[in-house]
């Protein structure tokens, strides 16, 4: 047969009255001829034995393999046996479909009283088609005697794994002579072979002696330390010699059953607690791995979940538990789920994560520790606030703060040992004196003082009743007033005799000085300092001319929470007052308020406010007479003026500190016998 191959050709050819004869073969691609491979057909035994009490006999025809086309095989009976007094047999022929591999041709054996000898029946197999033919006879002798029947003792059988079963083969009659009977064992649901084998026994055959009518095997099964269900295993009786097998008889099939001892293994998590940190982008994988206390015989299938009672981190977005069950084949011991936890550059708390195992629904395995905690923790930094006055650190804080009566910012413990991330590099924040904690509270009155501004972190709330970081005439500084800045650059110097200071300037612009003895122009108030990009304090008031003590500067405070501030009492960064000239001299100037910042989601103030005014100026004195002091602002009407001294003798009027929205004033002063009076200090 020709598959995708051009026919052979033969083609005569007459070249210079010659002939020649050329023959192409195939396509010319290999020059054979190709042929498809077809199944063999025969028989599977080549003779048996039976006797008149066998009644129907089952003789198998099978092909080599599978047939991919129809397969049609003719049969024919010979022998000494005659068909109809001795047998009875259908006539055929055999059909295989597309996909069979055996057929059978059945023959009934008629039993009669007439004494015969042995007789044979040959069944030949004719030229098929679709099929080559091999083994293409079979001889099936009918015994002249009736013929042993062989048995196995029982159908079914126990016994635990370790135990030795015996297998009892039987005849109903002694033989006339040795007979065989071959038998297989094949593993139904307990394994025959390799690493969890659970019996010994391999097929073989079975010898009965003369007169033999009863032997045995033995069936080993194998002792293990596995969880198993019960499994089982057949021994089947097939081919004989000299003898039958008979299911008429008796069991031909023994099913052994493997009872199993070993206890049930139990699941755990290993360890039952452990950790990982969040990571800035993509993720971080956390294993959580499960221990199964002992290998199992079965198959250990289970569930897992996130368990919400124990969970903390709600956010589905923050993770990804990877799958919902576990396998564990047969021999296995561990077994990993994997937690995915998406990385973020977002401050949070320490998270856990619960994962909670399900108990196996078919029993192969219990629980033991089947809760796993998976603890998240953060690496990002703890920020508020905004830039430039972003406050970074990189834990959050543990414990909640109370503040005492009094915080010296220069050297206080309660001041965190680092400043904040960037804080004095890329923000260009002066070192501050930081106090963080989770909530920062205080009773009464805290005073702050000292070289550094106050900076106060609560990852939640801050809940004050005042604080007070003003400066005091003749006191200490409020906190950071201790070091100008480049913006509160001073006038020029006054002329004449007796002039006035000038007002510290900030916010809000300072008063200038008052004109003294002899001067032609005012003093300069300082330079006026708007929406500061650094934390600072107020300016100090400047010195009149022969005049005393100038005022000082508010300090600064910056309050930043994750939550809420609440204000009950009111903060105070006023600047101080001056002192008043003495006889002919000019009145200094007052200082200007400071900086208060407040950063939270919400803010509540109450009681007198949040206050940053500047203070009087001094006022000159003439000769005979000293200056007065100015006024420092008072915290119950904080939207009224905090008025100048009153002038020594005919010396200028200090001017009046900024309050609210209203402007300092000038100090008094015009010549001659009138020494200047300092302006009053401007507001924070």
């Amino acid at each position: 047969m020709l598959r995708d191959r051009a026919a052979l050709t033969a083609i005569a050819v007459l070249v210079a009255g010659c002939s020649f004869q050329i023959t192409a073969t195939g396509d010319g691609g290999t020059g054979g001829e190709e042929t498809a491979t077809l199944p063999t057909v025969r028989f599977r035994d080549a003779s048996g034995t039976k006797d008149e009490n066998s009644g129907l006999v089952t003789i198998t025809v099978e092909l080599s393999e599978s047939a991919t086309a129809p397969v049609t095989v003719p049969y024919s009976f010979a022998g000494s046996a005659t068909t109809g007094a001795d047998y009875s047999a259908n006539t055929g022929p055999l059909v295989f479909g597309v996909g069979d591999r055996m057929k059978t041709i059945d023959v009934t054996i008629v039993k009669d009283t007439v004494a015969e000898p042995d007789e044979q029946i040959v069944i030949t197999l004719g030229s098929p088609t679709g099929a080559e033919l091999g083994s293409d006879t079979h001889t099936l002798t009918i015994s002249a005697n009736t013929l042993p029947r062989v048995t196995l003792s029982t159908a079914a059988s126990t016994g635990n794994e370790g135990d030795t079963e015996t297998i009892t083969f039987t005849l109903d009659k002694a033989a006339n002579g040795p007979a065989t009977v071959n038998y297989t064992v094949v593993g139904v649901t307990a394994q025959a072979s390799g690493t969890f084998a659970d019996f010994t026994l391999a097929s073989g055959v079975v010898t009965f002696p003369t007169n033999s009518v009863m032997q045995t095997v033995s069936l080993v099964t194998i002792e293990d330390v596995r969880n198993e269900l019960a499994e089982t295993l057949s021994i089947t009786l097939t081919t004989s010699t000299a003898i039958l097998v008979d299911a008429a008889a008796g069991p031909t099939t023994q099913v052994h059953t493997i009872g199993d001892d070993d206890a049930v293994p139990s699941l755990s998590f290993t360890p039952t607690m452990s950790s990982v940190t969040e990571g800035d982008a993509s993720t971080s994988p956390a294993t959580l791995t499960v221990t199964l206390s002992a290998a199992s015989g079965r198959t250990v299938q289970l569930a897992y979940a996130v368990n919400g009672a124990g969970t903390t981190m709600t956010d589905p977005s923050d993770y990804t538990l990877v799958g919902s069950s576990l396998t564990f084949n047969e021999g296995e011991t561990t077994k990993d789920i994997t937690v995915n936890v998406v990385g973020d550059t977002i401050n949070e708390p320490t998270e856990t994560l619960s994962v909670v195992l399900s108990s196996p629904i078919d029993g192969s395995a219990t629980l033991a520790n089947f809760t796993r905690t998976l603890t998240v923790t953060d690496n990002d930094p703890a920020c508020v606030g905004t830039s430039p006055f972003r406050i970074c650190y990189n834990s959050a804080p543990v414990a909640a703060v109370v503040l005492p009566a009094s915080i010296d910012t220069t050297n206080s413990a309660l001041c965190e040992n680092m400043q904040p991330s960037q804080w004095t590099g890329m923000q260009n924040q002066p070192t501050s004196c930081v106090i963080r904690g989770t909530t920062i509270s205080n009773a009464g009155i805290t005073k702050v003082f000292g070289t550094r501004p106050l900076v106060l972190v609560a990852s939640a709330n801050i809940m004050l009743e005042t604080l007070d970081v003003s400066s005091q005439r003749g006191g200490a500084l409020g906190a950071g007033a201790t070091t100008q800045l480049g913006s509160c650059t001073t006038g020029a110097q006054l002329p004449g005799t007796g002039g006035g200071g000038a007002g510290g300037s900030f916010q809000t612009i300072g008063g200038d000085g008052g004109l003294g003895n002899g001067g032609s122009a005012p003093g300069r108030a300082a330079n006026q300092v708007t929406a500061p990009t650094a934390l600072r304090a107020g300016c100090h008031g400047q010195q009149g001319e022969g005049g005393d003590e100038t005022g000082k500067a508010g300090g600064v405070v910056y309050l930043a929470a994750g939550g809420a501030i609440s204000i009950s009492g009111g903060i105070n960064a006023s600047g101080s007052s001056a002192v008043g000239g003495t006889t002919r001299s000019g009145g200094s100037g007052a200082g200007s308020g400071g900086m208060i910042m407040l950063h939270a989601v919400s803010i509540t103030v109450t009681g007198t406010g949040v206050i940053a005014n500047g203070a009087g100026g001094a006022s000159g004195g003439d000769q005979d007479t000293n200056g007065r002091n100015g006024n420092d602002p008072d915290l119950a009407t904080p939207a009224t003026p905090a008025p100048g001294g009153a002038g020594g003798g005919t010396g200028g009027a200090g001017g009046n500190g900024f309050a609210g929205g209203t402007a300092a004033t000038d100090g008094a002063g015009t010549g001659a016998n009138n020494e200047g009076g300092g302006g009053g200090g401007g507001g924070g």
